[in-house]
């Protein structure tokens, strides 16, 4: 992981938390865009698919509610 990364996920960190579950709906609009056929690494939020997954696991697991109000298969699509 690298520093630039490391600083960004302690940035995120300190949003609030309507910010964070913004970041993570825009993160899940980037992956459906990237994944039906506009397959530029650009359109994505991370700068790498990993970086992508990484940033949306991590942010999905800071809500225990929101993983009972939306099937976590909905997101582990994207991990396939």
């Amino acid at each position: 992981m690298t520093n630039e990364m490391k600083e960004m996920k302690i940035w995120i960190s300190q949003r609030d938390k309507k910010y964070r579950y913004m970041l993570l709906d825009r993160m899940r609009q980037d992956c459906e865009y990237y994944l039906n056929g506009h397959e530029c690494v650009n359109h994505l939020w991370g700068k790498t698919e990993e970086e992508q997954i990484d940033y949306m696991v991590e942010k999905f697991q800071s809500y225990p509610a929101l993983k009972k109000a939306i099937e976590e298969e909905h997101y582990t699509y994207f991990l396939a």
